[in-house]
């Protein structure tokens, strides 16, 4: 929830360039999903980055939204991604690209109807995948637009992220005007609980080291606890000083 530091919210308020057509749509401030997954939204209608309005108007040139994180340690990004219009799939216009500060990477590429739909229930995208990544947070019909949505979806990033700083994500926008547009509220990242309880279960046992060591033979990412990509003695001291710390 808010107060779960596992959950830190991007200040996602330098790219709000929406505006007054959005009014009365989302929910503002503080917002947390039913999931306990806290978000940090604007304080006025409108607060969402629009990618047609970084566009020259009718152009298809892919815009680009670059949201600098600098944290360390993330197991998954939340963000609440919709689109104007949209179109439906196999085909992607719309990626998202995280990068960490040693090299790891991970990108998903949106599908229409699958992971990514219209804000507005109309007569372009309206479909999720029940098995996939995204879920509705927020719903309601309003003056003008009637029926809105708003939905998350949680990217999952590869083990390697949780040993490196999570230092940037990248959207990019490949559709265009009365096509698709992408329509972005707001981003979340949730931090690794707890480095030393390498088995997953949040407790500090000794299967948390017979899990380490297998790990450390398999040269799986989550054994280089030094995050220097080498696979040494160093990296027995760097967890032994992370199970000592304990788990707050």
């Amino acid at each position: 929830g808010q107060g779960d530091p596992r959950f830190v919210p991007i200040d996602f308020e330098p790219f709000f360039n929406a505006g007054a057509p959005y009014e009365p749509v989302g929910p503002l401030g503080d917002f947390e999903t039913d999931e306990g997954i806290p978000f940090q939204l604007g304080e006025t209608y409108g607060s969402f980055w629009w990618s047609g309005n970084t566009a020259a108007s009718g152009t298809s040139t892919p815009q680009t939204l670059d949201l600098a994180v600098d944290l360390d340690g993330a197991q998954a990004v939340y963000m609440m991604i919709n689109t104007a219009w949209g179109q439906r799939g196999p085909t992607s216009y719309l990626s998202v690209e995280f990068f960490g500060d040693q090299g790891a990477y991970h990108r998903h590429d949106l599908v229409g109807n699958v992971d990514v739909r219209d804000w507005r229930n109309t007569i372009w995208t309206n479909g999720l995948d029940p098995d996939g990544i995204a879920t509705n947070v927020w719903s309601a019909t309003v003056p003008i637009w009637g029926a809105v949505r708003l939905d998350v979806q949680r990217f999952e990033l590869p083990p390697e992220f949780e040993t490196q700083t999570l230092e940037s994500i990248v959207v990019t926008d490949t559709g265009r005007p009365d096509f698709q547009r992408a329509l972005i509220a707001g981003a979340t990242v949730e931090l690794s609980p707890c480095k030393a309880a390498i088995d997953g279960d949040g407790d500090l046992t000794i299967f948390d080291f017979i899990e380490f060591q297998t790990l450390f033979v398999d040269r799986d990412p989550r054994a280089d606890c030094d995050g220097n990509g080498i696979f040494n003695l160093f990296d027995f001291l760097a967890f032994q000083i992370e199970f000592d710390g304990g788990c707050d």
